[in-house]
């Protein structure tokens, strides 16, 4: 098949696209973060312009608003297993820092039917993939994968990049690519751009934000100067957390600058939400303060069902709110949270095309305060009638699957065996095996 040639731009971002905007507006990030596709590690697999490798200086990405740019330009990969990652800048990571997650948002659509991808991160050498595809669309959509659980040591040679990987032999194409890097900066202080106070006058003020979660659940404060490409997590702030979920967090010692603060909520069951970014101008002195922050409600649902089941749908809202669902910006709709904040609501799936579909909740309280929606998350119906037998997600359980089934079922590590549970009854027995081949008559 012959290829398209496109100029490759990837936009790149310091802050992930598909963050929420509250009640400040999200500074633009400065062009000091512009990833190159410097040939180390696997950057080598996708298409540039001309059909050259993608492999140095010239295969670069510039930084972007945080929008989908609907493929303007791209780059491109039929082959599976193609891998493309790009050199990022993250001088800003103090050294002896301990990077814990990596959030990667990537803008992509496909080429041809059945492209998938997977997002991917490679750290002196050392690559690896989300696990989960990405099942691209016509049309280009932003998708989030989270690497989480991380420790990794960040030192004065590190090389960190991000990128994609091909998981079909199929055409996919990717216009920007974006990351967040949570980590714990070393003891002794925090990383990053801010001069220590001087004679100048610059000082230390307030920032004080204050909303509504959920029962039991727990804030995260993460926060950035603007000479700083990631965020950094933040043991200060002490946020309180009523029974019903309101909540302040103070701070009382942030030195003058141009600060990003994000809050980011768990619930008493591990959902969380995405970072919620404000804006804080602290140049002047003056404290300032985010009231009336109404985070959006936690979703967690199955992401791949059978065409004609239930899509059962749970998670935290604020008590005794409305919680309304949308798939695909269609209403499908809504459930009450009860006194605890949980919420639980089905639907069935006979009316839904098979195929990739976006999901999103919002709440309402009972004055008609609508919060921001959750992130948008892929749920894919499936033809299949065993959905967990297809480990690659391709919706096929070929060869391919059995290989992976075989693998997992076979290993060692508890954590690996666990995954070939085909049945979910928390158990891998020759059950598991029994259901997997007759999944592979269907």
């Amino acid at each position: 098949m012959k290829r398209e040639r496109f100029v490759t731009a990837l936009f790149v971002f310091g802050i992930i696209a598909s963050f929420f905007l509250l009640s400040v507006v999200l500074a633009e990030t400065s062009g000091a973060l512009v990833p190159t596709a410097d040939g180390g590690n696997d950057s080598n697999d996708w298409e540039n312009s001309g059909g050259a490798d993608c492999v140095s200086a010239d295969c670069s990405a510039e930084v972007d608003e945080s929008v989908c740019d609907n493929g303007a330009s791209y780059i491109e990969s039929e082959d599976e297993d193609a891998n493309q990652t790009f050199d990022i800048d993250e001088s800003s990571i103090a050294n002896g820092s301990t990077i814990t997650r990596i959030d990667i948002t990537v803008c992509a659509a496909r080429g041809e039917g059945g492209a998938k991808i997977q997002t991917r991160y490679c750290f002196n050498g050392a690559c690896s993939n989300s696990g989960d595809n990405i099942n691209l669309g016509a049309s280009y959509l932003q998708t989030t994968q989270s690497f989480t659980g991380l420790s990794i040591a960040k030192d004065a040679l590190a090389d960190l990049e991000i990128g994609v990987a091909n998981k079909k032999n199929r055409t996919a194409r990717m216009s920007q690519v974006s990351t967040v890097i949570t980590y714990n900066p070393p003891a002794g202080g925090e990383s990053g751009g801010t001069a220590p106070p001087s004679s100048g006058g610059r000082g230390y003020t307030r920032v004080v934000f204050s909303g509504q979660a959920y029962p039991g659940s727990t804030i995260e404060v993460l926060k950035k100067n603007l000479n700083e490409h990631f965020f950094t997590n933040t043991d200060t702030g002490n946020p309180t957390i009523s029974e019903d979920g309101a909540f302040r967090v103070f701070f009382s010692d942030v030195q003058w600058d141009l600060w990003i603060f994000g809050l980011r909520v768990t619930d008493r069951e591990g959902r969380q939400t995405a970072v919620l970014p404000f804006d804080v101008n602290l140049l002047t002195g003056i404290g300032q303060t985010a009231d009336d922050i109404f985070v959006p409600p936690t979703v967690g649902f199955e992401q791949v069902i059978t065409n004609g089941d239930w899509l059962p749908i749970a998670g935290y809202a604020a008590p005794r709110s409305v919680v309304e669902f949308f798939i695909d910006n269609l209403t499908i709709g809504q459930a009450r949270a009860d006194e605890a904040g949980r919420y639980s609501f089905s639907t069935t799936t006979e009316a839904i095309a098979a195929g990739n579909h976006y999901l999103k909740a919002r709440q309402i309280d009972a004055s008609g305060r609508a919060s921001l929606f959750s992130p948008a998350r892929t749920v894919r119906i499936s033809s299949l009638k065993i959905t967990a037998a297809d480990f690659n997600r391709d919706d096929e359980i070929n060869i391919t699957d059995w290989s992976i089934f075989l693998f997992r079922w076979g290993s060692s590590d508890t954590a690996v065996k666990t995954q070939a549970d085909v049945d979910g009854n928390g158990t891998v027995d020759i059950a598991d095996f029994s259901i997997f081949l007759r999944a592979m008559k269907v």
